[in-house]
This record gives C-alpha cells, structure tokens and sequence, in this order.
C-alpha cells in the first residue's frame, strides 16, 4: 500500500470481524429491550459500522445492555456513547472508527436521552429528525470526517429537554438560529469548526442556563459579538477563536479589578478586536478560582471604523461570503469564497464592484444588500488571478508546469503572495489548523499544509519585501508518482481559506515491474552518458533509489580519469561536538529510530536537484539526568568544516500517512524541502537532524547523522556548473528488470535523468 507521501512500508493493518449474530438478535426469547429499539440498533450497526470499533462483538448478544456503548433503562436504549473517551483504544486500531449514516429506522429510538458518536466519519447529511427524541437530552455529532456539506436542522429545536449540542466539525453552511429562545435548556453549546456565516443574534443573551459556548474556527462569523452573555458570569466559558469578530471588548469583560466569577475562561484570539490588549489577562483568584481571558494575535484592529452600511448577503448556496472589518480610508469589501468546482458569476447590490473574488461597496450606502450567485466551472474559469507585482506573478505553481511529465518522487513548488486574504481569515480553514495553502491531485482528498519556504529569489524579482508577519511565500510538497497512475492529472492550488490559485495539468510516467507499477528498491542500475555535461566529457549516471531517478555519480575528462573530488569538508568529532554546544546521541521512539534522513542517503552519492528528506517524530524523550523533557527547535544542518559556509535549516513539516501507521502516531511529522548539490564543494560532507532540549541548558541532541558524498558536475576548468541541457536520450537495458528497457531524458530542473519510456520484451 502507498500514499502520497508512502515511502515506509506499512508495519500495521487494519482488520474488521463480522458479528455472525446482529442479523438474529432482535428475534432471540431473551431480548432485553424493545424490539423496534433492537432493530433500530442493528440497522445503526451496519450504516455506521460500528464493526470497526467493536472488536469483541458485544453486539449480538440478547442482554442489549452490555453492548458496548449502550446503555438501557425500562427494556429502552436510553444512552448511545461511542465517542473515544468511553471506548477504550484497544477495541479498534489505527485511525479505524464509525463511518456512514443514519437511516430512517434510527427515529424508533424515542426514549433516547443521550446521543455521543464524535469522530465519526458523516457519508451522508446530516438528519433533519430530531423531534422523534422528545427525551433527548445529549447530543454530540461532531465529526472526525464529513463529506457533504450541511445545513442546521430545523427539528433541533424540538429538542425541548437538550442540555448538551455539540456540532463541530460537520461543514455547517447555515446562518445560526435568530431565536435563541427555542433552545432554553442548553448548558453547553459547541458549534465550533464549520461554515457558519453572517452575525450572532442577540438573542443568545437569553439562554440563562449556558455555561459553555465555543464557535470558533467559523472564518465566515462577523460583525459585533454580544458579550452581554457575559455579564453577571451568565456563561463563563466562551471560545471564539478564529473567527471575523469585529468591535469593542467591553470594560466588563477586561475589567480584572472586578472578575466576573470564580472560573471564568474566554477565549477570543485570532479575530479583528479593536481594543485587545498585546497579553493574556490571567488572574487567579481565591478559592481556586480563575479569570482568564485570551485577546491575543488580533488582525486588522489599527484604524478600524463602523461599517456605514447594513449589509445582508444573499447566495445560493455554493460558497461562502464574509464582510471584513471597516479600515479607515478603505471600502467596506466582502470577500467570496466559491466552493470548489465552482466561480463567482455575479455580485450586485450596494453600487459595490467585483475584482479578485473582492467585492469593494462604494462609501455612502445606508442599507443595502448583496447579492452573490455562484455557477459551475467551466474548463480552468474557477482559477482567481491575483495579478503581478513588478511583472512577478504573485501565485506561481513552478513544477509541474502545464503539460510537464513527472517520473519518481518530486517536489511540487511555487509561491503565493495573498495578505489580504490572510489577514481576513487568519489561516483558519477548515479544521482550526495554522493552514496556509492546500491542494488537490486529481479528485483525491484534498491535502494542507502548514508551513512555508523563504524564497528570497521571488522577493528579489519583485522588489517586494516581506513584512514580519508573512516572512515566507515559498511552497513545496514532495510526493512519489508512482502514487498515480502513468498518464494525464491534474492539480489544483488553493489559498488558505479555498480560493482556486491554479489549475494544472500534467502527465505521469513510471515504469513496471511484472506489469505492476512500484516503488523500485534494492535495483543497482548504472549507465554511461557520452558528452556530458561538456563535449569530450562522460559521465556515470545511476539509479536513485530516493528520487526513482537516475542521478550523476561521477564525470571522466577525455582521458578517462574521474574528476570527482574525495575531499573531506567536515569538522572532527570534538569540535563539532563542544561544551558551549552540548550534544547526545537520543534513545529509539520505541524500538525504531525517532528520527530519519531518507536522503542524502549515508555513503551515497548526492547530485543535482533533489528532495532533502526524512521525517522526525520524537517529541519526547527521557534523560536520566534531566528527566522528561520537550524536543524543540528542530533542525537538519550539514557540516562544512567551518562555521561560516555550515548549513542549518530549522524544519517544517508535512503529513506523512506512512510514518503514522508506522509508530501508531498522528500529526505531521514528515521534512523535506529541495537542496542543490551546487550549493556545496564537491566531497564528502557530514549531516544530522538534531533538536534543542530544554531551554535553559540548552542541549542540542542528534537524532541521526549520515556521511554523503555531494558531487556536481564541473567544466574543463574544473568550476561546478549547472547543465541547461542534453538533447539525447539515454537507454538503460534490463531495468527495473530483466527484459525491460527504460528511456532516458535529462531534466534540468533537476540536474537529473528521468525514465520517461520503457518497452519490455
């Protein structure tokens, strides 16, 4: 099994046992409950294969009671709880949990007083049939996974005895109730993460009996948010973080002098509040009470004004809008965000005008509104196009370009340069991670990353310098081909809220071993190359494994002899490893190595262009001088035999499926990012993956170190140079097996040679 980023063999699999007793339970003499609860149950059973997380099957036994997850009261199902805090994580493996829908017969639960499937995955909307549960006092569906976009069911607000409406994650498209009134009973509220658009009525003030409200990561949630649910400790847990908040903090809710209860956490960072102070307000208070309050990272909060106009958006339904906070001197603008596959065709209203998905309304509008339709893409019309600055286009998708073949593992890259959009949405979209970018390969789940490059090449040409807070534009996400079938893709870039950057087209070729495209390992292959990189010259080229390419491993001048250098460009042991530096090698994360280097690989030739890679998933460790301690400040460097040309590159990471089955793990623990082997003199070189443990001792511990050779071809003077081109196309016989030949071409992007044919006997 491969992803895309699969380079690790998968150590773990995922294994599912029928329950052969389901079917016939509800007839059985013992049934402990209803019979229409019973069915209800089997049914849930197979839509939401609760299978996968019930390893011992408890569900088929007559006692209902003891199924695992439900509980019963008066021969009723009173309580349904399969969320992961009540089930334990021995009873499922690996990221396996509830997956479907639910049907119809899921309403003869009427007695049902709690309902708790988080971290399911929804395959289907969202019922509307909540007035079914009369008796429903519990409800949480928020979702590990949802593949349809959802509406906020009308029939909630039959739910006349809810306490508990937990709804995260659930891509929620809906303005939120206006009468408030409705849900009188709630306690707590979480509808935090979905697409919830437009303001917060007022009404929300009424619901006396909440003690825990939590919308945040709704980006399209504007305007001036009620406090008034905070006065008098009415509601002393409120989380609005991520949002488009705009306003005043009231005195009352910075006022420490006077707290507002005992335990009081409000949570309001990352919106546009005018006046919220640079730090954290913490105070504890006596009886082990606290006040707490988060204002930090506010956007767009110098210069802001009321908006002149009273604006309400209409759409149909393909997308999402949001009004950003006034700035003095500037437009009331809305930004759109069509859904993907679609475009914005029209917006009208409020004299306003429509550029780069912005619409700008013109000063002087009283009350008016805004109408926004969407359409479908037709070819690549769904691309927004930012324009340039100093003739540099400000989005860029670098490789592939439109129609590039890729072969072997490579490092799809570009650049963005977006901050009004980041400003607005503060990078939010859709799960509540830092995302900055994301994209689509063909119609496979779309994929986000967190972090970005510096490429001061890019800001150079554009004579555009970076503020502090964007310091980065750069792109780049590695992945193997061989993850996609040989022929024509397509990739699509989007921005961090889900504006369409680009849409490429390009096509695939890797070759197959007995008819089966794989990822080639443990295949020694070599080739001469005449008359490169210069005339007279050849060169050796070989197979690499971690690029799936052939890369140069040597060059003979016209008399034949190598002219590759064996010189040695590092430190000894004890210089590189000092007291004012204090380094250990780290202990194993359980049996394996905590961290790795894919590549360079250690007494392997390293040339060209390629993906510096690995992963790191130590996190923590034990020292038995120190105890327990974090790993910080993660690091790859190479050393260069003196502190002046040393490379040190602190890492940001990706997702790698591999590395998490793995070590049974979640997070992205995955490094890579291109290196040219040009950089550097040709020799060998020492490189390591280290992290900073403990701030105040400041030990730096190497989790792996490799010894490479880095070698670039050079010219008749000897000077390392950069080939541009070869016109011909090299021929490797019997590879990747006996009877098969593979064609060769040189990619200068690369400084490689990539298979871009084979014919097989």
């Amino acid at each position: 099994m491969r992803t895309v980023f699969g380079l690790l063999p998968l150590l773990c699999s995922v294994s599912v046992f029928a329950n052969s007793n389901i079917d016939t339970v509800c007839d059985h003499a013992e049934l402990s409950v209803k019979r229409s609860d019973c069915l209800a149950l089997v049914d849930f059973y197979h839509s939401f294969n609760v299978r996968n997380i019930d390893r011992q099957n408890t569900w088929g036994q007559p006692k209902v009671n003891l199924w695992k997850g439900i509980v019963t009261s008066n021969d009723r199902v009173v309580e349904i709880k399969l969320d992961k805090q009540h089930v334990s994580s021995d009873s499922f493996e690996g990221d396996v949990w509830l997956e479907g829908k639910f049907k119809d017969s899921f309403k003869q639960l009427t007695a049902l007083e709690k309902l708790d499937v988080s971290g399911a995955t929804h395959e289907a909307p969202i019922p509307d049939f909540w007035e079914a549960f009369p008796h429903l006092e519990w409800l949480t569906l928020t979702a590990g996974k949802v593949e349809t976009i959802n509406t906020f069911p009308p029939s909630l607000k039959e739910l006349k005895s809810i306490k508990v409406l937990q709804l995260g994650n659930l891509k929620i498209r809906d303005k939120l109730p206006s009468n408030w009134n409705d849900f009188s009973t709630l306690e707590v509220l979480r509808l935090n993460n979905n697409l919830f658009y437009g303001e917060v009525d007022n009404s929300i003030v009424d619901l006396k009996k909440l003690t825990k409200l939590n919308l945040s990561f709704n980006p399209y949630l504007w305007g001036e948010f009620p406090f008034e649910i905070l006065k008098n400790n009415v509601v002393p847990d409120v989380h609005l973080v991520e949002s488009s908040f705009w306003g005043k903090i009231p005195d009352y809710v910075l006022n420490t002098t006077v707290p507002l209860g005992k335990s009081t956490l409000v949570v309001l960072d990352h919106n546009h509040f005018s006046n919220a102070l640079n730090n954290p307000i913490h105070l504890f208070l006596e009886n082990n009470g606290y006040y707490f309050v988060d204002m930090s990272d506010q956007t767009l909060a110098a210069n802001q004004e009321n908006h002149p106009a009273s604006i309400t958006l209409k759409h149909n339904n393909k997308g999402n809008a949001v009004l950003a906070p006034k700035i003095k001197g500037q437009q009331s603008r809305i930004f759109i965000v069509p859904d993907e596959g679609y475009k914005v065709t029209s917006v009208s209203g409020c004299s306003g005008q429509l550029e780069k998905n912005i619409f700008s309304i013109s000063d002087g509008q009283t009350k008016c509104n805004v109408d926004i339709v969407f359409s479908p893409c037709d070819g690549k019309s769904c691309v927004v196009d930012f324009g340039r600055t100093n003739s540099v286009p400000n989005v860029k998708v670098e490789s592939p370009f439109q129609g590039k073949k890729l072969s072997g593992v490579v490092q799809l890259r570009g650049w963005f340069l977006l901050t009004d959009w980041d400003q607005v949405f503060n990078n939010n979209f859709p799960h509540g991670e830092k995302t900055r970018f994301s994209i689509r390969i063909d119609d496979r789940e779309r994929i986000y990353f967190q972090g970005l490059d510096a490429r001061s090449d890019v800001t150079e040409a554009m004579n555009y310098t970076l503020s502090e807070g964007e310091r980065e534009l750069g792109w780049s996400v590695p992945i193997y081909t061989g993850d996609l079938e040989n022929g024509q893709h397509n990739l699509k870039l989007f921005n961090s809220i889900g504006v369409q950057l680009a849409d490429i087209d390009f096509t695939v070729f890797n070759p197959k071993i007995a008819g089966k495209v794989q990822y080639i390992s443990g295949v020694e292959k070599s080739a001469i190359v005449p008359n490169f990189p210069i005339p007279g010259h050849s060169s050796e080229i070989a197979f690499n494994v971690a690029e799936q390419s052939f890369t140069v491993v040597n060059q003979f001048d016209s008399s034949g002899k190598s002219v590759r250098s064996e010189e040695r460009h590092f430190s000894d042991e004890s210089e590189r490893y000092s007291d004012s530096k204090l380094r250990q090698k780290s202990s194993k994360y359980g049996d394996r190595s905590a961290a790795q280097i894919e590549n360079p690989s250690s007494a392997r030739i390293y040339s060209g262009v390629q993906n510096m890679r690995g992963w790191f998933i130590a996190q923590r460790d034990q020292s038995p001088a120190l105890g327990e301690f974090g790993l910080q400040d993660k690091k790859f460097s190479i050393d260069s035999g003196s502190e002046e040309s040393n490379v040190s590159r602190n890492l940001t990471f990706h997702k790698r499926k591999d590395v998490n089955a793995t070590f049974s793990v979640s997070g992205d623990f995955g490094w890579s990012f291109l290196w040219y082997s040009g950089s550097l003199k040709n020799g060998w070189y020492k490189a390591d993956l280290s992290a900073l443990e403990n701030v105040i001792y400041q030990t730096r511990f190497v989790l792996q170190e490799v010894e490479f050779l880095s070698f670039t071809p050079v010219n008749e003077f000897g000077d390392q140079i950069y080939v541009h081109s070869y016109g011909d196309e090299v021929v490797v016989d019997d590879f990747p097996e006996v009877g098969s030949d593979v064609t060769l071409r040189f990619d200068p992007a690369g400084q490689n040679f990539v298979i871009v044919d084979q014919h097989i006997h």
